[in-house]
């Protein structure tokens, strides 16, 4: 028996005193956000160096890692992307608006989606102005964020701001397969945040044949080669502008389509994450 641990920040707790060899995957919640005390970076430091093994997305993730941990070792910290899947279920943008009591006319709308945890470091709010004036501009746009409310202040403050927005819809947490499945529906999948470690939904986009606009972060970079696979913004103008050439430009809407798929399927093989784990260079036999 072994056990894989997502997030030393969540389940370094129900780790560290576990009879059982485990490993550690890091998170970008882990090593990108600043956590609220120096004792809890002395926690997680504990269960870090009982943990057998190490694993990181990303080459940034693992010297983030060494930073903040010195007394980790470099060789027992392995890189290994993860691989990603989608299933996409029946589940409609109608359906969701429905259920949630939510009146728009959805026909022949372009629809932007946000998917993910309410909560700063996610910085939904980071687009609002900005969209809501591209919508005014053209009521056919609609940005619409799902996920749940992770932070209470963080999720008050995006309501409030929506009160005085346009063309923007927020929605509670919905079954994976049914995010897939709006992810098909989409014109792009967005990602607004400060820092990540590797977004799955960006990989699931990409995997999908959907065009992904992500902000400049580590995390987003290692993913995305700007105007190859997807586009990258650094102000929520730039991402107004690069939403719009979306709209307007079938070839360059295709090459992103296309090559974010080939870049997964050339680096985000489940297949291979599978066989890495179960090899004798990280899990034992």
């Amino acid at each position: 028996m072994f056990i894989i641990g997502l997030h030393i920040f969540h389940t370094g707790p129900f780790l560290r005193d576990s009879n059982v060899p485990f490993m550690i995957i890091f998170g970008g919640t882990d090593v990108n956000c600043k956590q609220s005390s120096n004792s809890v970076y002395d926690e997680m430091k504990q269960v870090l160096l009982l943990a057998r093994y190490l694993i990181a997305f990303t080459v940034t993730l693992k010297f983030k890692a060494l930073e903040l941990w010195p007394d980790l070792k470099a060789q027992d910290i392995f890189i290994l992307s993860q691989g990603v899947t989608a299933n996409p279920c029946s589940y409609t943008f109608k359906q969701l608006f429905l259920e949630n009591k939510k009146v728009c006319d959805l026909e022949n709308k372009n629809l932007f989606l946000l998917a993910g945890g309410l909560r700063p470091v996610k910085d939904q709010i980071y687009l609002f102005d900005s969209f809501s004036e591209w919508h005014q501009s053209n009521p056919n746009v609609y940005l619409v964020i799902v996920g749940p409310e992770l932070d209470v202040s963080y999720s008050q403050k995006c309501k409030k701001k929506l009160e005085s927005c346009y063309g923007i819809y927020m929605f509670p947490t919905i079954a994976c397969c049914c995010v897939h499945a709006l992810i098909t529906q989409s014109t792009a999948v967005i990602n607004s945040s400060v820092s990540e470690g590797m977004s799955a939904v960006l990989l699931e986009a990409m995997k999908l044949e959907i065009p992904v606009i992500a902000r400049q972060n580590d995390g987003n970079n290692s993913l995305i080669t700007h105007g190859e696979n997807g586009f990258l913004f650094n102000t929520p103008q730039e991402f107004i502008s690069q939403a719009k050439l979306l709209l307007y430009d079938n070839n360059i809407r295709r090459k992103l389509a296309s090559n974010g798929k080939l870049y997964v399927e050339n680096h985000h093989s489940c297949k291979n994450e599978e066989l890495t784990y179960c090899s004798s260079k990280v899990l034992p036999g």
